[in-house]
């Protein structure tokens, strides 16, 4: 099952809400957004007849002042931004244009609760000219009241789980899950979390020469096996971080009625994950930092390009068939260390018993 997830934002300015309607538009210039995919983009809810966002603000403001007998408060929340997202992965599986349509009414069915009898959701954007496809709201705040009252749906952290929670429960149909529960991680740390776990690929297990393989072509099959590895490792290291990020929330959650045994079952478990990530971590320890697997690729391109450019063919292929001997004998050689290594840690392990 794939993950999605959602984060509000307040805009509590004119200014603030004029910029956010003109991003999500592009009628600014968006630095991580590709031009060439711009028409990819699509106005969902569009506002109606020709007006601006701030004509339609003004229009609720104006209601909510025919409503309420007092001024509304200066540092009053204008507008709530909505941001729904999902994995790049998880966006090539299912259909996009029922996921666009259960946002739109996930957002109306939350919202939409002003006695004006109009929309609070005035704009919804989709946008597929980032790295991840993504949909901004633009939200009037307007209460049962008539009243401008963000906190609502935002004053609390038990608000903001429930908002998710809704979230998750129209996305279910659609085969995705809620993303990060109860999670102390900021709005970066879970979009970095989704952007490493799209890098989850397979990999090829057999790193012996294949009959008939050249050099070359045995050198781009181990470059790519080195970076598939670095990226299944990192899919993994980050699914203990989700994992240990959910538990260490929900222990600091933990109130009265709590027994000591179920805390230190937590604790317990914590501490399995982190050996875990540990183990994983293990495998870039084993292949060292990118910058010396990129000094690695370019010695190894540098001996290609001399075998594919040299024109003595008997000197080749000597060569070749000495890199593989060398290869077989350094295998070899690895065993044996290994051995010993083996062998070296059982007679300490004797000594220390004496």
């Amino acid at each position: 099952m794939g993950y999605c997830f959602m984060t509000t934002s307040p805009l509590k300015t004119n200014q603030a809400v004029q910029y956010s309607y003109q991003h999500n538009m592009r009628e600014i210039t968006v630095r991580n957004a590709d031009p060439s995919r711009r028409h990819l983009n699509e106005e969902v809810v569009a506002i109606d007849g020709g007006k601006g966002i701030l004509d339609v603000l003004h229009e609720k403001e104006d209601y909510r002042n025919a409503c309420r007998d007092h001024k509304m408060r200066s540092d009053a929340t204008k507008m709530i931004e909505v941001m729904m997202t999902l994995s790049r992965e998880d966006a090539k599986k299912i259909d996009l244009g029922s996921w666009k349509q259960k946002n739109v009414e996930w957002l109306r069915e939350t919202f939409n609760v002003s006695p004006d009898g109009k929309d609070n959701v005035v704009s919804v954007i989709y946008h597929a000219d980032e790295s991840t496809i993504h949909m901004h709201a633009l939200v009037v705040p307007m209460d049962g009241d008539g009243e401008f009252r963000a906190s609502r749906w935002t004053d609390k952290r038990s608000d903001l789980i429930r908002l998710q929670n809704t979230y998750a429960e129209k996305m279910k149909p659609l085969g995705l899950d809620r993303g990060l529960r109860r999670s102390v991680a900021s709005h970066k740390d879970i979009r970095r979390f989704y952007t490493d776990l799209d890098k989850r690929i397979s990999v090829e297990k057999n790193m012996e020469i294949v009959p008939g393989e050249t050099l070359e072509q045995y050198q781009a099959r181990m470059i790519d096996y080195v970076k598939n590895l670095q990226a299944i490792n990192m899919r993994e290291v980050y699914e203990k971080d989700r994992q240990i990020t959910e538990l260490k929330t929900e222990m600091k959650e933990f109130k009265r009625g709590h027994s000591f045994d179920e805390k230190v079952q937590m604790q317990v478990k914590a501490k399995q994950l982190e050996k875990e990530k540990e183990k994983w971590q293990g495998l870039e320890r084993t292949y060292g930092s990118v910058k010396n697997i990129e000094e690695k690729i370019q010695t190894s391109q540098l001996l290609n390009d001399a075998l594919v450019n040299c024109e003595n063919t008997e000197l080749r292929d000597s060569v070749l068939e000495n890199i593989r001997v060398l290869m077989k004998q350094e295998e070899e050689r690895q065993k044996r260390e290994k051995q010993l290594e083996k062998q070296r840690k059982f007679e300490e392990e004797i000594k220390r018993g004496f």
